[in-house]
């Protein structure tokens, strides 16, 4: 699951940079680059840290799978 969270985060920035990336090709004045500054880049970080965390998380969750058996169906 968190997997799959991580991917389609990855997917939806990269999706993002390609479009941006694209809309720089006619955008070429001083506010596409404050936007990307401002917008952008902090998204990429953003979602890098959060896909750091995400599989991180993933793992301890499998661990504690191992460990203590699947979840119960309440």
């Amino acid at each position: 699951m968190s997997h799959s969270a991580s991917g389609r985060l990855k997917s939806a920035a990269l999706e993002l940079a390609g479009t941006f990336e694209q809309s720089r090709e006619t955008w070429r004045d001083a506010k596409a680059e404050e936007f990307e500054m401002q917008s952008i880049v902090p998204i990429k970080r953003s979602v890098e840290v959060a896909c750091r965390a995400i599989d991180e998380f993933a793992v301890i969750m499998a661990q504690m799978q191992q460990e203590c058996g699947p979840p119960r169906d309440e």
